[in-house]
């Protein structure tokens, strides 16, 4: 069956070797404890605007696309249309949102297959770094992000990610 852009399943693989800039990194364990200076970078990430920290999210991507031990699967529509949106802060909120929900699945290997908890916790990361770029650059506004600050807040953002799952075949749990 053919799918649509939106539902791309994007799966990445997630633990190994860590890129040697973050070696280096003080970090505090993750709850999992594996990989914490990686799952540190990415939290740090998380902290800092969208327009900065372009060189870092692109080495840890890279680092969680080619490790082997563990799937990540990402569904590409979940933030697709802010990427279409408004371009950069877009862009590289899709990137994070892979990032975090990859930080997430290593602190919580038992959320692996969970799509709506590995999503969740994606967009909540992206979401952070997208607070952080408005607070550096309030004219750096995206549309679709504003809306999912919004669901954020009115604990609405499940409801938003259920039928994108479901465009990209990986319904989520009832709940």
């Amino acid at each position: 069956m053919l799918r649509s852009a939106f539902a791309t399943i994007l799966t990445l693989s997630l633990f190994g070797a860590a890129p040697a800039s973050f070696a280096a990194q003080e970090t505090q364990g993750a709850p999992s404890g594996l990989y914490p200076r990686e799952v540190a970078a990415i939290r740090a990430l998380e902290k800092v605007p969208l327009t900065t920290g372009s060189a870092d999210r692109t080495e840890l991507f890279q680092w969680l696309a080619e490790e082997p031990d563990l799937r990540l699967s990402w569904c590409a529509g979940l933030l697709l249309e802010a990427k279409e949106a408004e371009g950069e802060t877009g862009s590289a909120a899709l990137i994070q949102a892979i990032l975090s929900a990859g930080a997430a699945v290593i602190d919580y290997p038992e959320i692996e297959k969970d799509y709506l908890a590995t999503a969740r916790a994606g967009i909540q990361g992206a979401l952070r770094a997208y607070q952080a770029t408005l607070k550096a650059e309030p004219k750096r506004r995206n549309s679709v992000l504003d809306d999912l600050l919004a669901r954020q807040a009115a604990g609405t953002l499940d409801e938003y990610i259920r039928p994108k799952l479901v465009e990209c075949e990986q319904a989520p749990d009832p709940g």
